[in-house]
C-alpha cells in the first residue's frame, strides 16, 4: 500500500464539508495559505476549486504564468505541489482525505473572475450567452473584449456588426479564444 504522500492523498480527522459554502471558505483559505508561495516560482494563482466526485475530494489548484505567450509545463506543477504540499500539511485547513492537483488552465480558459477579465482586456474571448442574442441570433459570440463592468462586458466583434455590449447577467460563460501560433 502507498503512503499518502505517493497517493496524493491527505488523511486529516474530521469529516468532510457537505455543501457549496463550506468548500468555497476552504478554497479561500487555501488561496491565502498557498498564494505567496505560487508568486515565488514566478507564477499567479488562476484559481482554487474543492470539489468531490465520486465520492472523493479534490483540491484543484490552477496556476498560470504572468506571460500569456508562456505556458506552464509538467515540471512547474510538480514544483508548485512540492513547494505547497508542507504548507497545506502545516496549516491544515481541510478536514478528512482529499487529493491535491496542480493544473495549468489550459487553452481556451474559462475566464470566471475579474482579474482574469484584465488579463484579457485587448485580446479575443467567446461569450457563450444563456439564450440566443436576438439582433445577432447567437448563443456563442466571439471578439476583442474592450471593457467590462459590474454590469456589462463590452467586446469588438469585429464582421458581426463592430461593438457589442452584453449585460454579465444574460452571459454563462467567458472563455480565452487562445491561438497557438
Amino acid at each position: 500500500m502507498k503512503d499518502k504522500k505517493s497517493q496524493g492523498a491527505k488523511n486529516k480527522a474530521g469529516s468532510n464539508p457537505n455543501d457549496r459554502a463550506k468548500a468555497s471558505d476552504i478554497e479561500k483559505k487555501v488561496a491565502e495559505i498557498v498564494g505567496g508561495a505560487v508568486n515565488s516560482l514566478g507564477f499567479i494563482l488562476w484559481s482554487v476549486g474543492f470539489s468531490k466526485t465520486d465520492g472523493d475530494w479534490t483540491l484543484s489548484i490552477t496556476i498560470d504564468k504572468d506571460e500569456q505567450n508562456e505556458y506552464i509545463s509538467m515540471d512547474d506543477c510538480v514544483n508548485t505541489h512540492k513547494l505547497i504540499d508542507p504548507l497545506l500539511d502545516a496549516a491544515d485547513p481541510i478536514p478528512g482525505q482529499y487529493m491535491l492537483e496542480i493544473s495549468s488552465p489550459g487553452l481556451n480558459r474559462e475566464l470566471k473572475t475579474d482579474a482574469h477579465l484584465n488579463r484579457y482586456t485587448d485580446k479575443n474571448i467567446i461569450l457563450k450567452l444563456y439564450a440566443k442574442d436576438a439582433a445577432l441570433n447567437k448563443k456563442i459570440v466571439s471578439g476583442k473584449l474592450l471593457s467590462f463592468d459590474n454590469s456589462n462586458i463590452t467586446i469588438d466583434s469585429g464582421e458581426e456588426g463592430g461593438t457589442l455590449v452584453f449585460e454579465r447577467k444574460a452571459v454563462a460563460h467567458i472563455c480565452a479564444d487562445d491561438d497557438i501560433e
